[in-house]
């Protein structure tokens, strides 16, 4: 019997431990979570009988190690800052390990042990990173194997909300994953990318003011920002020539005007305010602008009726909200936001992925669209839990059935395995659609 663990049972987590746990009997595999609380999985999608549910501190080294020890392959679906820790287990150990994070320089450190160990760390297998890799894969060796020659690449996702479940909500924004993750969006490094043969890079600080308005056909107009380091997808994805490489994120229009505002005025920095006290919101808000209240502070700002509409929407100065002491700014934004852009049983999200591919062939030149859409279903069964969660539980899948043959840090980019699991997310309506037009 292969022995399945799942670290974490948060908001991606609902589809993996699903299909996983639906798969075990016939699969003859014995599938175990751990978390501390699994209050949300079991109001959302209930208790799966064919799995076993056990309250664990994963912070703990040795409970971890622990784990590894008694698993075949480890899923985790941890904040990304952990995955290096069960990596290291996982290595030293000899278990296979599955994750939706990007590649940090430390897990790419352990290539050469894991590949001598004969395991595979296998990594970027969600939505961004994830489906955009294996749809792009196909996308573009199908172009270079018909003989055409790649001049652009630009590939962007977002997690949304339908517009029509954002009524009264300016922003057409709220939560469907990690909260934090959407507060702190950009910050740490440079992002860096590919446009019409010229390099740019632009401060972590800048990011939302270096936002561009995207036009898709039959899907509309989106603010789109540049995501990390999309040079590094030159050799990645084999297109070292192209005059264009960018990956970007998407948001709703107007979204990336206004988080600049918050941005500039030091709302979502996580470095400081740990050591202040406030009394209530309006003495931090106070704090940060100088100012008493919202319109105030707005009457000094040259900015449009559309951003001050957002910003009123926060209720940031509020002096009846009490602020918890020995937090940072962009926790109690933070804590703001999960009110403000709660998701509600009654709506249902929105995954946007759009590659858009120039290529050359012929003496002609020819733009492709890839595009995909998919909704959710209501509350936790949100399409960002989905397309999260499901490629996760494919790659698990491949992994024990022995279909990836590689060893060492992997990423789903053009493989074998990473092209079947794109054929198998049809079966869930993962479907990408494809249209291609001549440009000149």
């Amino acid at each position: 019997m292969q022995k399945i663990a799942i670290l974490g049972a948060g908001r991606s987590a609902g589809y993996l431990i699903d299909y996983l746990a639906d798969k075990s009997i016939e699969n003859n595999w014995q599938v175990t979570v751990f978390d501390q609380n699994f209050e949300g999985y079991f109001l959302s999608f209930g208790k799966n009988e064919n799995c076993e549910f056990v309250s664990t501190n994963l912070s703990d080294f040795h409970a971890l190690q622990e784990i590894v020890v008694q698993s075949d392959l480890i899923v985790s679906v941890l904040p990304p800052s952990m995955h290096f820790n069960v990596a290291r287990f996982c290595v030293l150990h000899k278990t296979h390990l599955v994750t939706a994070s990007y590649i940090s320089p430390e897990m790419k450190a352990l290539h050469e042990v894991a590949v001598e160990n004969n395991i595979i760390l296998l990594n970027e297998l969600g939505l961004d990173p994830g489906i955009d890799h294996i749809s792009a894969a196909k996308v573009i060796v199908e172009i270079q194997e018909k003989g055409g020659e790649i001049i652009g690449f630009e590939s962007y996702c977002g997690g949304l909300i339908r517009e029509e479940d954002c009524t009264g909500n300016p922003w057409k924004y709220k939560f469907t994953w990690n909260p934090r993750n959407v507060v702190l969006a950009g910050q740490g490094s440079h992002s860096k990318w590919l446009k019409d043969g010229k390099e740019f890079q632009v401060l972590p600080m800048e990011l939302f003011a270096n936002s561009v308005t995207l036009n898709v056909p039959n899907f509309g107009s989106f603010d789109a920002y540049p995501n990390r380091d999309s040079l590094s997808y030159l050799e990645q994805y084999n297109l070292p020539h192209v005059k264009t490489m960018l990956r970007g994120t998407l948001r709703r229009k107007g979204y990336c005007e206004a988080w600049q505002v918050l941005v500039d005025a030091g709302f979502t920095n996580d470095e400081n305010g740990q050591d202040l006290t406030f009394h209530n919101r309006q003495e931090w808000f106070s704090h940060l602008t100088s100012f008493s209240n919202v319109q105030t502070w707005l009457d000094t700002l040259d900015v449009n009726t559309a951003i001050k509409e957002k910003l009123l929407y926060l209720d940031l100065s509020s002096d009846t909200e009490k602020v918890v002491e020995n937090q940072s700014h962009a926790i109690i934004l933070l804590n703001i936001l999960q009110e403000k852009w709660k998701l509600q049983d009654s709506d249902k999200d929105e995954v946007v992925m759009i590659h858009k591919i120039t290529y050359k062939q012929n003496h002609h030149t020819f733009c492709h669209y890839s595009t995909l859409q998919v909704f959710g279903e209501g509350g936790a069964h949100t399409s960002m839990a989905k397309t999260v969660g499901l490629p996760l539980a494919l790659g698990a899948q491949a992994i024990l059935k022995g279909q990836v043959l590689e060893r060492g840090c992997l990423m789903p980019f053009n493989t074998t395995w990473g092209a079947m699991i794109l054929e198998q997310l049809k079966d869930f309506d993962i479907v990408f659609d494809e249209t291609t037009e001549q440009l000149d």
